[in-house]
């Protein structure tokens, strides 16, 4: 239903014919409160996904959380390792929560008392695409993290997925070792989590790793 909504015409007014007649219908479908909300819903939920990203990352950088060195670097104390990307994901998620506010509770009256009732949806949508590109950048944050993690424990016993996972990156981003900006590899990270074969190969050998997409409206 709701991609039915976006796909439709907003248009104020909407002038349609009518079948069989020489008639022409006058109306307006200018409200997309149910679009906005769904949106706002969507950002809220993408704040909570990258909040949990970023506590596991904070997790994983922390000496006294684990076992690994501090900040995933054998040359603590000289090296800052990858505490910088951990601060990343931490402002990242605090922009999320901000933008997690919803807009469809604001309106104003305008036109000299003419104009409805606003959604905001326009407004919704450009903020959860903003979300939803944080949250990205936090899960790649995340996985560059756990990634490095895993080069420092040493060892290939881990479960299918994890290991697929840690070899997809190192496909094409060696582990970090500060002889460049950090932000270099946070972007590589981002895009390789984008590129949809890795999802593709986890579920070649986890066919049941995500719930199966129902047919839309």
């Amino acid at each position: 239903m709701e991609e039915k909504k976006l796909r439709s015409a907003t248009d104020n007014p909407l002038v349609v014919p009518v079948e069989d007649d020489n008639q022409t219908v006058t109306q307006a479908n200018p409200h997309g409160a149910s679009v906005a909300m769904a949106c706002d819903l969507l950002a809220i939920a993408a704040c909570e996904w990258s909040s949990i990203s970023e506590r596991r990352a904070y997790r994983l950088v922390t000496p006294q959380a684990n076992q690994l060195p501090p900040f995933l670097t054998t040359e603590s104390g000289v090296k800052s390792g990858m505490m910088i990307a951990h601060y990343s994901a931490a402002s990242l998620v605090a922009d999320n929560k901000r933008l997690a506010q919803p807009a469809v509770t604001d309106n104003f009256i305008t036109s000299g008392l003419q104009e409805d009732h606003l959604s905001f949806g326009e407004s919704a949508a450009l903020k959860l695409d903003k979300t939803l590109e944080n949250a990205f950048y936090v899960l790649a944050i995340e996985y560059l993290l756990a990634s490095q993690a895993l080069d420092l424990i040493g060892s290939d016993e881990f479960a299918k997925g994890t290991s697929l996972a840690w070899k997809s990156l190192r496909d094409v981003l060696p582990a970090y070792q500060e002889e460049h900006a950090l932000h270099l590899d946070i972007e590589a990270t981002y895009q390789r989590l984008k590129e949809t074969q890795v999802i593709d190969k986890l579920l070649s050998i986890a066919p049941n790793l995500l719930p199966s997409r129902q047919p839309s409206d």
